[in-house]
């Protein structure tokens, strides 16, 4: 009996133990944390994608783990459109950069979603960025920039018209799509983030806006005003994707593309779900700026009563008939630029 408990204290005092060498480690460095996000997120796809895949069209080809920067292997996109392709036939192509806090995510989530976009007649390509914390501000900026420089070089190879294209993103791939577009139609605000716009604007046809992030001061500053896991949550991402704790005032300032658009900036599909906070304080706020400017908006919103609650990247879920709705409403759209 004296061992077993000297074995049982022993095995409390190293989980004692961890527990504040975790805790040291998490004031220390946006990693911990950041790796519980990370494991949410991912799981939080599953249960989505598994109800929507019996949607997955059959008449779709793809080309897959394409490299976009040879050397980084978080660098690769994957490209779908219509099987009846001739060789040489070449579409009006969307490029998705997949949401995940800037520190998850994966090109072939919601790759059914990518694939029914592909079936109505469209070239649609997902790709990969490199995640936060390994990657800080701004390198997923570059790295999509860098993709669609390949994408125009390489367009003949990918039924790509390389003067037809739409940007897309959800959550915080929104938030980067936003930064790429706003680069390509500002040329001010590419000097201020030092890119150079591998897009003409003649090129950018539109830009699909999900569920996105454009105003960070409000971004962070709710944050602060909520309590427990929002709270922490946010400041941890935040601290990890900029690289600064309490968020890098650059970086932030950069990444607010509500205070950059211009009456240039591309036709704008924007939507949010009535349950996601991001709706009433991101989406709505940069549909009313780009509507104030002139630019031609379609937004999907739902009222506060609605009867069924919305969450956040409610979109994807195309096995429930609002999403079902927008997706109509998207291909309708994007059959019209």
């Amino acid at each position: 009996m004296g061992c077993l408990w000297r074995l049982f204290t022993r095995l409390v005092s190293l989980v004692v133990i961890a527990i504040v060498a975790l805790a040291i480690w998490s004031w220390f460095s946006p990693v911990p944390g950041s790796f519980v996000i990370k494991t949410v997120f991912e799981q939080g796809t599953k249960p989505v994608e598994q109800r929507i895949a019996d949607q997955d069209p059959a008449d779709v080809a793809d080309m897959t783990d394409i490299s976009y920067r040879p050397g980084h292997s978080s660098s690769t996109l994957d490209i779908y459109y219509p099987d009846t392709l001739k060789p040489d036939d070449a579409l009006t192509t969307i490029v998705w950069t997949h949401g995940g806090a800037w520190i998850s995510g994966y090109k072939t989530d919601y790759s059914t979603y990518y694939r029914m976009i592909a079936n109505e007649g469209y070239t649609v390509v997902s790709l990969t960025y490199p995640l936060a914390p390994g990657s800080t501000y701004s390198a997923p900026v570059i790295a999509v920039n860098i993709a669609l420089d390949f994408l125009v070089t390489n367009a003949d190879l990918y039924h790509i018209n390389p003067n037809r294209i739409v940007l897309g993103g959800d959550s915080a791939g929104a938030q980067i799509s936003s930064q790429i577009a706003t680069a390509v139609t500002n040329p001010d605000y590419a000097n201020q983030i030092g890119i150079e716009p591998s897009l003409t604007p003649g090129q950018l046809r539109g830009i699909i806006l999900f569920c996105g992030i454009y105003d960070m001061t409000t971004f962070k500053e709710n944050s602060e005003l909520a309590a427990g896991i929002l709270h922490w949550g946010t400041g941890t991402v935040l601290w990890a994707y900029t690289g600064e704790k309490g968020g890098d005032p650059v970086a932030l300032a950069q990444m607010s593309t509500l205070n950059f658009v211009t009456a240039d900036s591309p036709p704008t599909f924007i939507t949010g779900g009535n349950d996601d906070p991001l709706t009433e304080t991101q989406s709505k706020p940069l549909a009313t700026a780009l509507q104030d400017l002139g630019v031609p908006v379609t937004s999907i919103f739902f009222p506060a009563d609605h009867p069924v609650d919305l969450g956040h990247e409610y979109q994807f879920d195309v096995s429930k008939p609002d999403a079902t709705a927008t997706f109509n409403e998207l291909i309708t759209w994007l059959d019209s630029l």
